[in-house]
């Protein structure tokens, strides 16, 4: 299957970052403060994901660099872990792109978990190898668990959120691609 990747246009970059804001606004406030304590997958690397194999480009990891820079600044951390995550897990997944049936939900649930969990450990290797870091901030067994249940929630919303992206930001021949969403 050859899949034939499209380029960014200017305004489909400011949709996305815009996007990637408002998930961080919804995630980071508004379900907080609604539902304080529960956990909510990162909305952002669904964007990061979905443009890795709708428009696996350079365009399309420098918006993945800055989808992650938007995750560092928002999250009060240290500014540059979530955007190495982000681009990380983008060139993974952009490499397999021809190779992954996308259209199938199952598929998608897996491909959620997986980049929730690399985004996660990707995170954790650039704060254990940065100085000053102790290791027990880092890895614990509590902050373990939180990722799991963090990455299932992705997974789950992974097939919902895929389709609607390919239906409301994808250009025809994305659309043509993709035939069962």
């Amino acid at each position: 299957m050859n899949i034939q990747v499209e380029r960014i246009s200017l305004m489909q970059a400011v949709i996305f970052l815009f996007l990637g804001l408002l998930g961080i606004f919804i995630q980071g406030t508004v379900v907080r403060m609604l539902f304080p304590g529960v956990i909510l997958p990162a909305l952002s690397l669904i964007l990061v994901v979905y443009l890795a194999f709708f428009h696996s480009t350079p365009r399309g990891a420098v918006l993945s660099f800055f989808l992650g820079l938007e995750y560092d600044l928002f999250s009060g951390a240290v500014v540059g872990p979530w955007a190495g995550a982000f681009v990380v897990v983008f060139a993974f997944f952009a490499l397999f792109t021809p190779r992954i049936f996308v259209d199938s939900p199952l598929v998608t649930f897996l491909i959620g978990f997986l980049a929730s969990m690399g985004a996660s450990a990707v995170f954790a290797l650039i704060c254990f190898l940065a100085p000053g870091v102790p290791v027990a901030t880092i890895v614990n067994v509590g902050h373990l668990q939180q990722l799991v249940i963090e990455a299932l929630a992705m997974a789950v919303c992974t097939p919902f959120l895929f389709p609607l992206l390919l239906r409301n930001l994808a250009s025809r021949s994305e659309k043509q691609m993709s035939y069962a969403y």
